[in-house]
């Protein structure tokens, strides 16, 4: 079976299990057809099947719990999304507060179900959650005022905006009592230069929504670093400008680089442990990495 196959299996089981589940049907239904990106489908629900090797023999049908509620969880939180928009622009709020609500409910549920209520997890679960909303107010250029940005800055604000995405790694930590912590703590960095490779080109795509917004952008390190050594003020310049000069003057290439040295990087920390599955993921995302890179060439010749 390649990897497109076994991604096909591991999503029919997943919603198949969201399919039994008792939820209001409207729910269930904008859960399963919801338009979240393909792209992060296909590392949600197979996280945990990719990751569980490197904790022993774990019971196939707990993996199946544990992605179901970590999908669950994230679609909650993706159901919020509209509602953090609006606290950012006032646009419509789209989705009832109340779905976002289920389906985090539901996901805790599901957890519950193979992981004890006392287990040190639950901790776990809950910081993860405020991190997460917390990285709201980190993001905002206004509420943190002129607090430095760089690189150490970006790389401790990704650990709050993907806190979710290390759930299922604390859920396998935690149902086998804690006992693979060298393998823990290095699926951990691997998750982490994960979220650096994997956010870079949004930070690139996105650069003229989050300025005009007021978000923290990456691109703005190397930006204002260059637009400082050239004697240009940034005030002279709009938004949509200053994304063209990310391209024109190499920063996004650049970029697209330190995205693919993350995903490197990633790929080195969990080569020891033998985990195929996770190692395709990363390789599908290097793909599209490196497909997007090659696509400047023909931007520029766009905007030339």
């Amino acid at each position: 079976m390649n990897t497109k196959q076994q991604l096909q299996t591991l999503n029919q089981v997943v919603y198949s299990r969201i399919q039994s589940l008792e939820l209001p049907n409207p729910l269930r239904e904008r859960i399963l057809n919801e338009e979240l990106p393909q792209h992060q489908r296909d590392y949600l629900i197979p996280l945990c099947y990719s990751l569980s090797p490197a904790f022993g023999e774990i019971d196939e049908e707990d993996q199946i719990t544990i992605s179901t509620a970590i999908f669950l969880g994230a679609m909650g939180i993706y159901l919020l999304d509209p509602i953090l928009d609006l606290q950012m622009t006032g646009s419509e709020i789209k989705s009832p507060l109340c779905d976002s609500i289920l389906a985090i409910s539901a996901s805790q549920q599901l957890l519950n179900e193979v992981i004890p209520a006392k287990s040190r997890f639950w901790n776990k679960f809950q910081e993860r959650l405020r991190d997460h909303f917390h990285e709201v107010s980190l993001s905002s250029v206004k509420k943190t005022g002129k607090k430095a940005w760089n690189q150490a800055a970006y790389h401790e604000l990704l650990k709050f905006k993907y806190s979710l995405l290390y759930l299922p790694l604390d859920a396998l930590f935690h149902l086998t009592n804690e006992k693979a912590k060298t393998n823990y703590y290095y699926l951990r960095e691997a998750l982490f230069y994960f979220t650096i490779g994997f956010n870079i080109p949004n930070e690139i795509i996105g650069f003229t929504s989050d300025t005009t917004l007021g978000l923290k952008n990456y691109a703005w390190v190397h930006l204002s670093e260059y637009l400082e050594n050239e004697n240009l003020d940034k005030r002279l310049f709009t938004a949509e400008e200053l994304h063209k000069l990310i391209y024109l003057s190499g920063i996004a290439t650049a970029l697209y680089d330190e995205a693919l040295e993350a995903f490197d990087e990633c790929l080195s920390t969990v080569k020891p442990m033998n985990l195929p599955l996770f190692e395709r993921i990363v390789h599908e995302r290097i793909k599209v990495t490196i497909k997007e890179k090659e696509a400047i060439n023909t931007y520029l010749q766009n905007i030339s």
